[in-house]
């Protein structure tokens, strides 16, 4: 799951919510993450000097070469996590010694792993007619700069009422904040506030230069850089600039970026590719049989259904009781959700693609995007900054 994040800039305590209050100890600081990665991503790219002279094959060697280790290590975390209660024994002190070594070369690759990945986002993006239409493009030139860093993305504490299903507050939290103290967070907020709360995963953050997961394939990887480069596209541009304004707008921004992202990032993807039978740019499908077994997406829908018919009668522990039973069948069916509640709809329910959403909004873009490319697709959306603009276009579109 992909989020620009949220995030609340407030430093007098008088005037935090309590959901702020509370989780102080673990706030995320974007302006503090932002000025110590763009000094030293600019630095490596003045180091540089020109773009790096290794041959086609060279880079995606590179690249491959970067993500084998990037799997490995997260194949390492996890096991290390799984044994966290024998944290001191030889086997997992062994690991934790493997993990960093694993780290270590990772690392020492990244920054040019990170040129490599935007130096062919933005050759797409010239293709699409989304760079400069001057000069400029002759240089290789483009705004905003795509720029990104491999790294943990942080978490988001999204708040909710009970009521009903509604983001009221999300802010951004630490990565490395631990399971216990997500859960006494969300706990707590409960106990206080009557609130619905989740401590949920982020997969990257529209920041500058982005944050992208250390830990995801090349291509979610390539998929998620070019979705939050779209939100720094239309920073600069009457959609991204009405990003707050009402849900509708905020769902608008996700629903583009993500739809973007997807189709731009396989583009890249599918150029990269070597060989299908190289594990990097290998994509474990499920097979149609297996498909066949568990609709995920269609459970999904059915289960925001009926949560949205119990809130409406009023029957608010019904519907977190019929949640809970819900989480217990997808986790039976090969889907763990950590907690499946008001908050975690709320969340991921602003992207109108996302199998947490009933809105029709993705729907209706698709019908915009069969009748022109992606390059015009964003460029007509850029210009929306309210509901009744989107419908009008709508109209005029299909």
């Amino acid at each position: 799951m992909i989020a620009s994040g949220v995030l609340i800039f407030v430093d007098d305590t008088r005037n935090m919510s309590i959901a702020a209050q509370m989780s102080q100890a673990y706030r995320y600081s974007l302006p503090e993450w932002e000025s110590r990665n763009i000094g030293a991503k600019w630095f490596f790219k003045l180091g540089l000097l020109a773009p790096w002279n290794g041959d086609k094959a060279d880079k995606k060697r590179m690249i491959s070469y970067y993500f084998s280790l990037a799997e490995q290590e997260e194949a390492l975390v996890g096991k290390i996590a799984k044994n966290f209660e024998s944290q001191l024994s030889g086997e997992n002190l062994a690991m934790v010694e493997e993990k960093a070594k694993l780290s270590e070369k990772r690392l020492s690759k990244r920054d040019l792993v990170e040129e490599l990945l935007e130096s062919q986002i933005a050759t797409k993006i010239h293709e699409i007619g989304l760079g400069p239409r001057n000069s400029l493009q002759l240089l290789g030139f483009h705004f905003p700069p795509i720029d990104l860093r491999l790294d943990l993305p942080p978490k988001i504490l999204v708040v909710s009422p009970r009521d009903e299903i509604r983001m009221i507050e999300g802010i951004l939290l630490e990565p490395d904040i631990t399971l216990r103290e997500a859960t006494e967070l969300e706990d707590s907020l409960l106990e206080l506030e009557d609130l619905s709360v989740i401590v949920d995963e982020t997969a990257g953050i529209a920041s500058y230069p982005s944050v992208v997961s250390s830990y995801k394939t090349l291509r979610e990887t390539l998929r998620i850089a070019s979705h939050e480069w779209l939100h720094h596209y239309l920073f600069f541009r009457p959609l991204g600039q009405a990003y707050w304004n009402d849900p509708f707008i905020t769902s608008l921004n996700e629903t583009v970026a993500s739809m973007f992202g997807t189709e731009i990032g396989d583009d890249v993807y599918y150029q990269l590719a070597l060989d299908e039978n190289e594990t990097i740019f290998r994509e474990i499908e499920v097979s149609s049989k297996e498909r066949s077994k568990f609709e995920y997406r269609h459970e999904m829908w059915q289960t925001r259904m009926r949560v949205e018919e119990l809130l409406e009668l009023g029957k608010v522990i019904e519907a977190e009781e019929y949640m809970e039973t819900r989480r217990q069948f997808f986790s039976d069916n090969g889907y763990f959700i950590r907690k499946l509640n008001q908050a975690y709809f709320a969340f991921h329910g602003n992207y109108g693609d996302s199998a947490a959403s009933i809105s029709q909004l993705h729907n209706q873009l698709i019908r915009i995007r069969e009748n022109t490319s992606i390059g015009e697709f964003v460029r007509i959306l850029s210009k929306v900054s309210t509901e009744d603009q989107f419908m009008d276009l709508l109209e005029k579109r299909t």
